[in-house]
């Protein structure tokens, strides 16, 4: 695997917070994607200024890109109950449960699919940031950022858009503490998602 840190991040000057998530983001991506990545950012400008602006929209648009193809969502619906539970949670004011629930989601993920989407939030709860790049003229930072990435974490039609959109922003805006999970025991977790999952979807876990 080619790691991008390796291949390119040499030129990217003076490595701030967005840089920095954006290329741990791109760890996922296929190694001929990031080659082409790392060529154009090391091309040459004399204003360091504009040159890292010129690297931040190329890295948006080859992260946006990327994740919008045609693939199955890092959520996937597997797990739709647990979904839907975690936003029943909120309507019912139960925050501190709704932060488990979503807790457990992210545990049950397979490892590689849960670091990809730890990576994925990091990088857009930096370029959502209100006083950041700015990536549009007419829309502010958080709501492009959604937008763009939405569907490559969760997309199922049962749901509506305004609960994909609370989900999505609520694990952006809390990914850091959403991801700290060590002192979840086993029981716990088992006991969280026969509480947020049906029945049917209990006989698969085994």
């Amino acid at each position: 695997m080619c790691h991008f840190s390796d291949c390119c991040a040499c030129f990217v000057i003076r490595l701030d917070m967005w840089l920095m998530a954006a290329t741990d983001c791109l760890e996922y991506f296929p190694d001929q994607l990031i080659v082409i990545t790392g060529e154009h950012l090391s091309q040459q400008c004399a204003d360091e200024k504009q040159r890292m602006n010129m690297q931040k929209r190329l890295l948006f648009d080859t992260i946006s890109k990327y994740y919008s193809q045609e693939r199955d969502p890092l959520l996937t619906d597997r797990y739709f109950d647990i979904h839907m539970g975690i936003m029943e949670l909120f309507e019912k004011d139960k925050g501190h449960q709704a932060f488990e629930a979503s807790q457990l989601c992210l545990r049950l993920l397979e490892p590689n699919v849960r670091d990809e989407l730890r990576r994925l939030l990091a990088f857009m709860a930096v370029a959502a940031e209100p006083e950041g790049y700015r990536l549009q003229k007419q829309y502010d930072n958080s709501s492009v950022v959604c937008r763009t990435f939405q569907k490559a974490i969760v997309h199922n039609k049962s749901m509506s858009k305004t609960k994909t959109d609370q989900l999505v922003l609520f694990l952006m805006e809390n990914h850091t503490e959403l991801f700290k999970v060590g002192s979840m025991s086993f029981g716990y977790t088992m006991q969280l998602y026969c509480s947020t999952s049906s029945p049917k979807q209990l006989q698969g876990i085994h």
